[in-house]
Formats: structure tokens, C-alpha cells, sequence
């Protein structure tokens, strides 16, 4: 179920069963020369909408203004505009979201994130508010839904060997999701030159060279719609999976 196709009376009786929520979180950053803005909000958001739909669930719209982009993980401040929340009021408006679901009753939430620096946010504000609220609710925190990629996907999708993980941006996988997601927003991209961060820290204000000129860290040239499935095929019955496991003794 979609929030956004409910009536209230039908979010009652959802909520009245004990339904379990899906909050996702995106973010609108710089995704290298072929990919949208939004590319962390699309993908998050069709994660939670099929895995809502596969386990029974409801999935909210994403968030899709994010925490600030860091070099080292998304590129930085050197790239244009970037419509980012600064982190202390980002934790508030979280937390502010997830104390409100719970108090007009939401018992079963996770929240999950395809936006790296997000996920330095989400666990702290939820315990926040989970104590705020005074309810018996769980939360789940979901830093990212990648690590429901199986080890014989993994070896499948970097058909030139492992990349770190945490450089992975606006490469292989996000490229390859959009594919299978959104095909006609990506741009071509068999030519787009990719580096990784040449620091292993983050100096501020950012150096010149410190991060790929064209905000792909790594390259994308091997990404196919076929990667994409794959990886979602993944983490969608993954992320259902963990769903059954932490709230079916709940509803």
C-alpha cells in the first residue's frame, strides 16, 4: 500500500492493524553528468513502495531534501546548488516526522535511506523519539538498503571487481537502478570519466582535485537495466524479509 492512494479511513484501519510503516529518505544531490538530482529519492522510494507491497505494508513519500552532501561521499559543496537541510536541523526535522507518526499511531516503522549522509541521523532521531512519544512502538533504522545484495549478486554486478562501497556514487549500481527504474531521465553515459576521492578524509574548505570533476566516483560505462533488476530483486525480498521478521509478532 501507498499512502499516497489512501483515504483516511483507510490509514485508520491500516494503522488500527498494526500495519507496519515505511519511511523512506532520499536526497536531491549532484549524481554525475547523466543522472537526475533526485536519483537517492527515486530509488528509496521504489524500494520501499515494492517491498511495502510484497510484505503487506504502507510506504509514506520520501523525504527527498536530505543531510548535506560530503566530499568524500557525495561530491561536496563544489558542485551546484544542492538542496540540502544543515544536519542539526535535518536531525530535528526527522526526528519531528518519526514523533509524529508514532504519537498519531504508527506502532511498526522503519525508515530506510539510499543517501549516505543521511544515515548519521536516522538511528539517534528515532530513539529520540521513541522515548519522546511514551508508546511501545519499534523502529527500524536502515542505513542502506544495499546491504541486503547478496555476495553472488555482488561478484555478478562488478564485472570489473570490487569498489568500496563507500565511493560508490553515481557509478555502476545507481546508474544501473535508474535503468530499471527510470530509463528514459538517464543520459548517455559510455563516456563519463570517473575518479575516486584522492584524499582519505575530508578538508574543509575543499581542496581542488579532491573529488571526480564530473561527481562519478566511479564509472558507470558497464551499468544495464539487468544490474539494476538484479540488485532489486535483492533488496526488495530482503527488506520485506526483515520486515516479517521484526513486526510479525506485532500485527
Amino acid at each position: 500500500m501507498k499512502l499516497d492512494d489512501l483515504s483516511w479511513p483507510d490509514v485508520d484501519a491500516a494503522l488500527g492493524a498494526n500495519t507496519p510503516v515505511l519511511l523512506p529518505f532520499g536526497s536531491l544531490e549532484q549524481h554525475g553528468p547523466h543522472l537526475p538530482f533526485d536519483t537517492d529519492t527515486v530509488c528509496v522510494q521504489a524500494v520501499a513502495d515494492r517491498a511495502a507491497s510484497l510484505s503487506g505494508a504502507l510506504s509514506l513519500p520520501a523525504l527527498s531534501y536530505g543531510a548535506p552532501s560530503r566530499p568524500r561521499s557525495g561530491g561536496g559543496p563544489v558542485f551546484p546548488l544542492g538542496a540540502e537541510i544543515p544536519l542539526g536541523v535535518y536531525f530535528d526535522v526527522v526526528r519531528g516526522i518519526v514523533l509524529n507518526l508514532l504519537q498519531r499511531g504508527v506502532t511498526n516503522l522503519l525508515m530506510l535511506s539510499w543517501h549516505t549522509e543521511n544515515g548519521v541521523v536516522l538511528y539517534d532521531a528515532a530513539r529520540e523519539a521513541v522515548s519522546l512519544a511514551g508508546t511501545d512502538a519499534k523502529v527500524i533504522a536502515l542505513d542502506s538498503p544495499g546491504s541486503f545484495c547478496k555476495p553472488e549478486t555482488a561478484k555478478k554486478i562488478y564485472v570489473d571487481g570490487p569498489v568500496p562501497g563507500h565511493f560508490e556514487h553515481a557509478g555502476l549500481i545507481e546508474t544501473s537502478v535508474m535503468l530499471a527504474l527510470q530509463a528514459d531521465r538517464v543520459k548517455p553515459f559510455g563516456d563519463v570519466q570517473a575518479q575516486l576521492p584522492s584524499l582519505k578524509y575530508d578538508v574543509i574548505p575543499q581542496p581542488d582535485g579532491a573529488v571526480s570533476p564530473t561527481g562519478s566516483f566511479t564509472s558507470p560505462r558497464n551499468a544495464t537495466a539487468e544490474i539494476g533488476n538484479l540488485l532489486l530483486d535483492d533488496v526488495v525480498p530482503g527488506l520485506a524479509g526483515a520486515i516479517e521478521t521484526e513486526f510479525s509478532t506485532r500485527r
